[in-house]
């Protein structure tokens, strides 16, 4: 099987280019997996989402995990 480590982020609204890394061994994808996640958490980048996988190109996905940065904007309550 091939395994595979993926980071999709958006930044300001927009799409950037995901980072993939390929591997023969489950191992080393899963450690890039949380390496990646480790990345994330700090959000370093300013990035406004981050999404972070791993799996195997044959199966798909094993785990994934959602990152979101922004803060929706409070709603004021109507007045009675």
């Amino acid at each position: 099987m091939y395994y595979y480590a993926q980071k999709k982020t958006v930044k300001s609204g927009a799409a950037v280019t995901p980072a993939n890394y390929s591997y023969t061994e489950r191992a080393d994808a899963e450690k890039q997996y949380h390496l990646l996640c480790a990345n994330a958490i700090t959000n370093s980048d300013g990035n406004d989402l981050a999404a972070i996988e791993w799996g195997t190109i044959e199966q798909g996905a094993i785990e994934r995990k959602l990152y979101s940065f922004t803060q929706p904007e409070p709603v004021a309550e109507p007045e009675a």
